[in-house]
Order: structure tokens, then C-alpha cells, then sequence
């Protein structure tokens, strides 16, 4: 159901946008619970929608990088951690997220990736969740300060 009400220049604004923007400002998802509600915000159409065409905005010259573009804005590499594209080595499953979905065909609708297989997009995805501990600064940075201060 869209509600729609005045914006401050007297224009409707309808408040799914609203809520689109408010999520969007709450990227890249840091926590399981961010996570969870980023997902149930999925199952409505019109914010699935949204979602897509504002990934559609970081496309790069090559599918590997592009994929990167969407991973960094969307994740952040605590949270990547705890997950693996099928879900090996007592991880959770990726492929099985609303937002990995989205992913792919956002990619579809890039015109210069519309033509790959799904394979394509899935090895850089892999590839990307799979380097997340690697990558985690947040982890870098205390181990920092404590290596500094023994």
C-alpha cells in the first residue's frame, strides 16, 4: 500500500521512498538483526525495485569489479564473515539471501552484463565473500592496539 503525503515544497512524497532512503543511509549492513529487517524490507516490490536501480549505479568496467562496488556498499566484512556463498565450513548460506537475488539481477539489468550466465556473477561473488576475513579492518585495528600496547 503507498501512502502518499505533501513533501516540504508542497509536492506529494509517498512514504515507501521515504523508507527507501532511511535504509539506504543505513548501509553497508553491519549486524544479523540490520541484516534480518534489510531482508523482510526486501519482500516488498517496490523497495526490491528501488534497491535494484540504486545498485544498477555501481557499475564498473569489468563484472568482478562491479560486483566488488555492490559487495563493499551493501556489506561490510563483519558481517560477510559469518557467511559463505553455500554456506561451507559451518557458515551461513549467501545464495539463499532476498539481497543476493537482487544482486543478480541488478547485474542483469547493467547493459554491459546483461548477456553473462549466472555462473559469471556467482565465482567474483564467491570470490568477494569468501576474502571478507581477510579484509575485516575493524579486527586489523584492535589487533593494532593491542600489539602496540604489550
Amino acid at each position: 500500500m503507498l501512502i502518499k503525503q505533501y513533501g516540504i515544497d508542497g509536492q506529494f512524497m509517498d512514504k515507501t521512498s521515504d523508507h527507501f532512503q532511511n535504509e539506504i543511509l543505513n548501509l553497508p549492513l553491519e549486524t544479523e538483526e540490520k541484516l534480518d529487517a534489510f531482508e523482510k524490507n526486501l519482500l516488498n516490490n517496490d523497495f526490491r525495485t528501488k534497491m535494484i536501480s540504486e545498485l544498477k549505479r555501481y557499475s564498473r568496467n569489468s563484472l568482478p569489479s562491479t560486483i566488488r562496488s555492490i559487495m563493499r556498499y551493501v556489506f561490510k566484512d563483519n558481517l560477510l564473515e559469518k557467511y559463505s556463498y553455500k554456506g561451507f565450513k559451518k557458515k551461513k548460506v549467501f545464495y539463499t539471501l532476498s539481497i543476493c537475488s537482487v544482486i543478480f539481477e541488478a547485474i542483469k539489468h547493467m547493459k554491459k552484463f546483461s548477456k553473462f550466465d549466472a555462473i559469471d556473477v556467482e565465482t567474483p561473488l564467491r570470490t568477494f565473500i569468501s576474502g571478507a576475513k581477510f579484509r575485516d579492518t575493524s579486527k586489523k585495528s584492535q589487533l593494532d592496539t593491542h600489539n602496540s600496547s604489550v
